[in-house]
């Protein structure tokens, strides 16, 4: 009778043990499906993000040329800022981009800058200028170039508490950038009266910079224009660097004059 019911809980032993492996085993492809059905579906919604944005670039495509001639400082045809804003547009009706949003602002910005061969509405394109940067910063604000336009734009609107708080905010973004330096402190000097000591000291840096760089003499030239060699000159004060550029700047233009 032991002997019989030994061999009974071996039987029972080797059965709840087969049952509970054929359990581990359910359960692993359980498992198993799970995590490929997961991989599926984020694979699914990262293609689903990608393909608008890719089919964007896409229909970006007939104006790249002309929107980077453009952002360079180049004079447009009337036919090319109208390629360049209506493959904008086209690939901002499929999806929101706020990096080409930020570069819409900035084609309208210089567009408005030659408003005059191009027979523009000067405020009212740098209204929709305005419209356009804010929106594009409001979605990816780490970028100083388009602070710097904003900027610009609010000076020339009258609002000068405005366009200090962009400039200081593009200065933020990237306080070593050397070709955003000579825009930047242009700003600067118009507002130098109503930028807070912060600000001021942020903008002090880029002043000087900016008579180091090929921009220089032209720097120097449209602060003698708008009357503010006075505060240039007080900012480099302190920095003989920066002052006897000044002066070499001030002697050349004069001379070349």
């Amino acid at each position: 009778m032991r002997q019989r019911e030994l061999q009974l809980t071996a039987v029972l032993s080797k059965s709840s043990v087969g049952r509970f492996g054929g359990r581990l085993r359910f359960g692993t492809v359980v498992q198993r499906f799970i995590v490929g059905s997961a991989t599926i579906v984020l694979g699914l919604v990262l293609l689903s993000l990608a393909v608008p944005r890719t089919i964007a670039h896409m229909l970006l495509l007939p104006g790249n040329a002309a929107f980077a001639n453009a952002l360079n400082g180049q004079l447009l045809s009337t036919q090319g800022y109208k390629r360049a804003f209506d493959s904008a547009n086209t690939a901002l009706g499929w999806v929101e981009v706020p990096e080409l949003r930020k570069s819409v602002g900035g084609l309208l910005y210089y567009q408005a800058q030659s408003g005059d061969v191009l027979n523009l509405d000067v405020p009212a394109t740098l209204e929709q200028a305005r419209k356009e940067l804010e929106q594009g910063l409001a979605e990816e604000p780490a970028d100083s170039l388009p602070w710097a336009w904003l900027s610009d734009i609010r000076r020339f609107q009258g609002d000068p508490g405005d366009a200090a708080k962009a400039l200081r905010l593009s200065i933020l973004s990237a306080p070593h950038d050397a070709n955003l330096a000579p825009l930047r402190a242009d700003i600067a000097l118009s507002l130098w009266a109503l930028l807070d000591p912060d600000t001021r000291s942020l903008a002090q840096v880029d002043v000087r910079r900016a008579l180091g760089t090929k921009s220089g003499g032209s720097f120097v030239r449209r602060a003698r224009d708008a009357d503010l060699l006075g505060p240039l000159r007080r900012t480099v004060a302190d920095d003989p660097v920066a002052n006897a550029s000044l002066w070499l700047l001030l002697r050349h233009d004069q001379s070349a004059g």
